[in-house]
């Protein structure tokens, strides 16, 4: 993963909000990235309090990023119940699959609720 790309959502995971986002930055003083073919999916359950604000961050940061491709809000609760994804907690951040923050991969999908 590109390292801007990784230090610019991480920034937005640990409260990077309305004052701006530090980091790497090209000859003209812009952040830069080389995220190009990235995925980035935005994992989430109805009613989660966080997702909203999350992806409001992630928006920021990857247009600050250019990050033209964007990234895909993923509501869990129309996944295939044998999806490994609706393991996850909401929201989660995948980036080509794996968890933003490092964590390892479900083992199994979500019980039934």
């Amino acid at each position: 993963m590109g390292k801007q790309l990784l230090a610019g959502l991480v920034l937005l995971l640990v409260g990077c909000s309305g004052g701006g986002v530090s980091g790497p930055v090209d000859s003209s003083g812009r952040l830069s990235s080389d995220a190009a073919g990235h995925k980035i999916e935005l994992l989430t359950y109805p009613g989660c309090a966080q997702t909203e604000v999350l992806g409001d961050r992630m928006m920021s940061v990857l247009a600050k990023l250019e990050h033209s491709a964007g990234f895909e809000v993923v509501q869990m609760d129309e996944l295939s119940p044998d999806d490994l994804k609706t393991g996850y907690g909401s929201p989660t951040v995948l980036v080509n699959g794996s968890d933003l923050m490092g964590h390892d991969p479900p083992a199994e999908p979500a019980a039934p609720s």
